[in-house]
């Protein structure tokens, strides 16, 4: 790995081929990682379904089919790709920094990467299934529920990026504690602000009721309060140097 000062010396082109040449190997990460997907995509398909336990989808339009599997495949290259596109983007920006901010830059992005597996984990097995359940639960008079498949992924993937970015309040908040920009005890201060804020977000975002309201508002807070634990520990460690 080139030093800082090595690295400031190459040329303008030199640091386009480089980018070209991640870029390129990124692109094939995830056409490789689509044609699998499209080989296996009848697999794969059942996997997204899980959460539905046999509840059938429809589609709308003829081309619904072709355009529904070409989704996938796009969506899961894209999944596969992502740590291989997090690892070159690291390669790319980390000789620019001295080597010991080296090892915290690989700390967040390890970090956040497995906060978004863990919200997708939680997703999937938890908040998925519920949700699912209780939409398919609502009845109108007079009219036949069919949902279809486009519109499964797209809440599904909706509900995933909701989470994820739920999950990486941690992350987000240590780093701003650790640049001092965060204030953990003033936060605390607005603790009922930020639990209100919670709420309204999420009733936004959930079906109305009260169960999924709790399955998505309770582990909210819960990261909210270990975000807080941890910021204070940082904070606290700033302050003694």
């Amino acid at each position: 790995m080139k030093s800082p000062e090595q690295y400031e010396t190459r040329s303008v082109a030199e640091h386009l081929h480089e980018l070209r040449n991640k870029i390129f190997t990124a692109l094939g990460v995830f056409v490789v990682g689509a044609t699998i997907t499209h080989i296996f995509h009848n697999q794969v398909i059942r996997i997204f379904f899980l959460p539905l336990h046999g509840r059938q989808l429809v589609f709308t339009s003829i081309v619904d089919p072709i355009v529904f599997i070409f989704k996938i495949d796009f969506l899961v290259g894209f999944l596969i790709s992502l740590p291989v596109v997090s690892w070159l983007v690291f390669k790319f920006v980390t000789p620019a920094f001295k080597k010991q901010n080296t090892s915290k830059i690989l700390l967040f992005v390890l970090s956040s990467i497995s906060l978004a597996i863990l919200a997708v984990l939680y997703t999937y097995f938890i908040i998925a299934p519920i949700m699912v359940k209780i939409l398919f639960g609502i009845k109108v008079f007079g009219v036949e529920n069919l949902i279809t498949a486009q519109s499964y992924i797209s809440f599904l993937l909706s509900l995933i990026t909701i989470t994820a970015i739920i999950f990486q309040i941690p992350l987000v908040m240590a780093i701003g504690t650790y640049w001092k920009l965060i204030n953990p005890y003033s936060v605390v201060k607005k603790r009922g602000w930020v639990y209100m804020g919670i709420v309204l977000s999420v009733g936004m975002v959930v079906p109305p009721d009260m169960f999924s309201h709790l399955i998505t508002i309770i582990p909210t807070i819960i990261i909210f309060e270990t975000s807080i634990i941890i910021c204070k520990i940082i904070y606290n460690k700033r302050i003694l140097k």
